[in-house]
């Protein structure tokens, strides 16, 4: 009787799941956008774009910008306003987001404050 019990509640289960116990598969993941201090000192703020849509303003060490996005392919570009009054950009560029999520920090060269993501 207990056996019969336990076989009737996992065909309820998996019946009512779908068919299948296994779990989901994800479709969409965290991407991550930050500025480094260390080396960003003369950036004063940057305007991320993600897939041409403004994503948000980061400031160097800050906490940076977060997004849920598909999983796959996305174009990043941006903008940053350098202590000098000039305009550093960059981008656009790809970065693939995995089921994980992904995290990109970008750090600068030159005097100012030139951005470029490291691979």
């Amino acid at each position: 009787m207990k056996s019969l019990i336990v076989l009737i509640s996992v065909t309820f289960f998996v019946v009512a799941c779908g068919g299948s116990p296994s779990a989901p598969t994800p479709q969409t993941a965290s991407l991550h956008i930050g500025i480094d201090i260390s080396t960003c000192y003369s950036v004063l703020e940057a305007a991320i774009s993600l897939d041409g849509t403004e994503m948000g303003i980061v400031f160097p060490g800050d906490a940076g910008i977060t997004k849920q996005v598909s999983i796959g392919a996305h174009y990043v570009s941006g903008i940053g306003l350098v202590t000098n009054g000039s305009h550093e950009t960059w981008g656009p560029f790809t970065v693939n987001v995995p089921a994980g999520g992904f995290n990109e920090l970008f750090y600068c060269t030159g005097s100012h404050g030139f951005l470029y993501p490291v691979k």
